[in-house]
């Protein structure tokens, strides 16, 4: 190969450089993004929850029931647009299956068992399945993680989305239910590994829906004990 073939196989290695440097920049740049629009997200949701103060499940009843779900409602709209880009994603598009639709049906068996059997905590799995369940996943699975994910390997990703976890759980139980400020610290641990275990799950089985299942059944089953 001539000099000429050499410079033109160096000027194509730089091209080639320079637009996997941008591209990891824009990554870098989506993830600030991704984090800042999730705290965003959380001040919001603590906030509102701050000023429509709530019967909590346990003592539910016909004369409160309805600001509940008008609480609970909005709540769950909030969540749309983070859903919305998962199913938006590459992610969803490439990855997912028939196969992986598996988990969406186990949760339709489950509503229908929880209305058969337990029918008085019925609004409680629908709680914990749209609220807590798709509310946490799409949010901190479907977006954060994933976001994270186009940056970073997956220790970093896990640890940074699981500190942001553990800070929604612990400063939510500190503004919302007056639980001590130490909490918050306390929480971060407890974030890293569920985050951990519901993003191992997210992408060993390349669907939000497992990790969904998984979590809505461990604090429904969390409640009913």
């Amino acid at each position: 190969m001539n000099r000429h073939g050499y410079s033109l196989l160096h000027l194509l290695d730089e091209v080639v450089e320079k637009e996997r440097s941008s591209l990891k920049k824009a990554h870098y740049k989506k993830s600030i993004i991704a984090l800042l629009v999730v705290l965003m997200y959380l001040l919001i949701a603590v906030a509102f929850a701050k000023i429509l103060p709530l019967a909590v499940l346990q003592d539910l009843t016909n004369s409160n029931i309805k600001r509940r779900i008008l609480h609970d409602a909005i709540q769950a709209a909030a969540v749309i647009p983070f859903a919305a880009t998962y199913f938006r994603s590459a992610d969803f598009r490439g990855k997912e299956t028939y196969s992986k639709w598996i988990p969406w049906g186990l949760i339709g068996v489950c509503a229908i068992l929880v209305t058969i059997i337990l029918p008085e905590r019925v609004y409680a799995f629908w709680f914990y399945l749209i609220i807590v369940g798709c509310g946490e996943e799409f949010v901190f699975r479907g977006y954060l993680h994933r976001e994270l994910r186009k940056a970073f390997n997956f220790k970093v990703s896990v640890i940074l989305g699981g500190l942001v976890f553990g800070f929604a759980h612990g400063y939510s139980h500190f503004m919302v239910l007056g639980g001590p400020i130490t909490g918050i610290l306390s929480e971060l641990g407890g974030g890293i590994v569920g985050a951990l275990v519901f993003s191992a799950i997210y992408e060993k089985s390349n669907s939000i829906g497992w990790p969904i299942l998984i979590h809505t059944c461990l604090d429904f089953v969390g409640y009913l004990i």
